[in-house]
């Protein structure tokens, strides 16, 4: 900044702004001006490489998701998935559990809520009932967690347990119970599998294919012997889904001499009948009639072909004889 000079040359406290930009002073009296250099305080924004502190890395992890989350609302999201979605998976402790969902909470401020929306929609507290969820959870927001996470019969045990208490609020405590209740649920499970009792219900993915094809149920196998097997079906060779779909007194492919009970033909006129899906009103009962007609048909024409044959087996016998005894006669 430039400032004018007196008659003596003193530097007086008048400014010379116009002497601001002149690069040497003037030290001739009245007219002269002195440059006095002033600091200013001047924020500018470097785009460079960050360096190796915490500060720094949480502030790079958050804008980071926030470029990835361009959305609002993950929070929300988040919360409401570990509170009534997820499941314990079998091998993992109460514990272990604990200590993810423990894990997961200081984190919950990089996701962005459905009340950081800044769309002028929600500009007059719209969103205001909804809590923010991108904040660490609630002592009692994680028991929830623990117990809806466990399977059902543990979770009806529990409250059958701590009648009048709908939701725990001692975490430790919660752990130890879980814990033991799964223990004791385990091995109820893995005694009824040894038994042959079925254990899990959910079964195999096999199991639930053999289930579809025989038309439902738990599937008759070698392994389950107090099931429905067909001997007779078994020593004519059918397969496992037909000799285990039903016993002796009822099949209805053959006799007890292994002879068989309906033909072939009449037989796939049923399968058809069965797998077709009904239909409605008339067309129904059409279609039953021209099955029955045709089943019927068939059974008269091999009727038919059977009486042709013996007449034939007849007249050439009789022609047969009458050949004979003219020959007799004449000699």
């Amino acid at each position: 900044e430039a400032f004018k000079l007196d008659a003596n040359g003193a530097v007086t406290t008048t400014r010379y702004p116009e002497k601001d930009s002149a690069e040497n002073d003037d030290s001739s009296p009245s007219t002269g001006w002195k440059l006095i250099n002033k600091w200013k305080r001047v924020t500018v924004t470097v785009h460079a490489m960050r360096g190796k502190s915490q500060a720094n890395f949480d502030l790079c992890r958050q804008q980071h998701v926030k470029s990835v989350l361009t959305k609002y609302g993950y929070a929300e999201a988040e919360f409401n998935y570990l509170l009534n979605n997820i499941k314990l998976p079998d091998g993992v402790s109460v514990q272990d559990w604990n200590d993810m969902i423990e894990a997961i909470s200081p984190l919950m401020y990089l996701l962005p809520s459905l009340r950081d929306d800044p769309n002028p929609a929600y500009a007059n507290g719209e969103l205001d009932h909804i809590t923010r969820r991108n904040a660490p959870f609630s002592e009692t927001a994680i028991c929830e967690m623990l117990l809806n996470a466990m399977p059902h019969a543990i979770r009806l045990k529990w409250k059958a347990d701590h009648l009048g208490q709908t939701i725990p609020t001692n975490r430790d405590l919660l752990v130890v119970e879980l814990q033991q209740l799964l223990d004791e649920h385990n091995a109820s499970r893995k005694q009824k599998s040894q038994q042959g009792g079925g254990g899990d219900k959910r079964g195999s993915e096999k199991e639930k294919g053999n289930n579809s094809r025989n038309g439902g149920g738990t599937p008759s196998t070698p392994k389950n012997p107090k099931k429905k097997k067909c001997s007779r079906c078994a020593r004519k060779g059918e397969k496992d889904h037909i000799k285990f779909s039903h016993v002796d007194a009822d099949c209805e492919r053959y006799h007890p001499d292994l002879t068989a009970k309906v033909k072939s033909h009449e037989r796939q006129l049923r399968a058809q009948e069965a797998m077709t899906p009904p239909l409605s009103g008339d067309r129904d009962r059409k279609r039953k009639k021209r099955s029955r007609k045709n089943a019927k048909k068939n059974k008269k024409s091999s009727k038919s072909k059977k009486s042709r044959r013996r007449s034939r087996s007849y007249s050439s016998s009789s022609s047969s004889s009458n050949s004979s005894s003219s020959s007799s006669g004449s000699s």
